[in-house]
């Protein structure tokens, strides 16, 4: 199991797991810039006109299902509201989303990746080790497909496939090689 899951984390790189990171610091490095002598839509025009000028991406927008809407995004706003945690970085997260929407003249969405980013970030927690709650939930799902694989009883489970395509293809010796001695 703990092989199958560790594959797993290794395909979970920057792309699926980064963006909350991304949006943490891009947060925390905004605010401490320019939050002593601006109100939040101004932080959040001075982050977007940055990035703009720098060409970079923004992180936690855009999702291939959930649009213009991701359902996770307001519930775990509101969820960080009613325990307390809502604070500047959700305030400006929100207002960069207006800002960035009206810009491109569409809703585009504010994925959950920005939400945690945000809500984290309130929390207090340094953006980098906010990849390390997606990593968490990553290594739990997987968890749960290896289980599932298991419990229908299919001969063709990806973690079964996994550990005969290894056995099958690793040669095993007791001699060690020259280059080890």
């Amino acid at each position: 199991m703990q092989a199958a899951v560790a594959a797993g984390l290794l395909g979970a790189g920057s792309v699926y797991l980064g963006a909350m990171e991304y949006v943490a610091q891009m947060l925390q490095e905004g605010l401490q810039k320019y939050g002593a002598d601006c109100d939040r839509k101004e932080v959040a025009k001075r982050i977007l006109g940055e990035r703009e000028e720098r060409g970079l991406q923004m992180p936690g927008f855009g999702h291939p299902i959930h649009r213009p809407v991701d359902p996770r995004t307001p519930k775990l706003f509101a969820l960080a509201e009613e325990l307390g945690f809502a604070g500047d970085h959700m305030a400006i997260m929100k207002e960069i989303h207006e800002q960035f929407s009206t810009k491109k003249g569409k809703q585009i969405t504010l994925n959950v990746a920005g939400a945690i980013g945000a809500v984290l970030s309130d929390m207090g927690l340094h953006y980098s080790v906010v990849k390390s709650f997606a990593v968490a939930a990553r290594a739990v799902g997987l968890i749960a497909h290896i289980v599932e694989e298991i419990e229908s009883g299919r001969k063709d489970c990806m973690a079964q496939k996994l550990y005969d395509f290894v056995e099958e293809n690793t040669l095993y010796t007791n001699r060690i090689p020259d280059e080890v001695k």
